[in-house]
């Protein structure tokens, strides 16, 4: 009997979770095992690509059952980003982006 809280997983797409505040649009991309030099993140046209790309392993696998290098993501960037202001980090296998957002505030007076 299926478990009704258990959520779908596909093991051929890691997970992408996404917050927004006023402020900040952060990214959180699951790629267990890939080193940060295999991951490369690029703008243009105001789309965010981040793609993965296979490292010299110096590992004799028998056998693997999972590999995340040759993927690819597409994320439009809202009008607001500040492009020069991107960050990006990686931990615990965890890909974490964060795109600041231009906030302009103009109080206005009743004249």
């Amino acid at each position: 009997m299926r478990n009704s809280r258990m959520k779908a997983f596909n093991a051929s797409r890691p997970a992408v979770n996404m917050r927004k505040s006023e402020e900040l649009v952060e990214l959180f991309l699951a790629l267990p095992g890939i080193k940060k030099d295999a991951i490369d993140l690029n703008v243009e046209d105001g789309i965010l690509l981040i793609t993965t790309h296979e490292v010299e392993d110096s590992e004799n696998y028998i056998r693997r059952g999972f590999d995340y290098s040759g993927m690819e993501w597409k994320f439009q960037l809202p009008a607001k980003t500040q492009l020069d202001d991107i960050e990006a980090g990686m931990d615990n296998g965890v890909l974490t982006v964060k795109l600041p957002q231009n906030i302009i505030k103009k109080e206005i007076q009743v004249a």
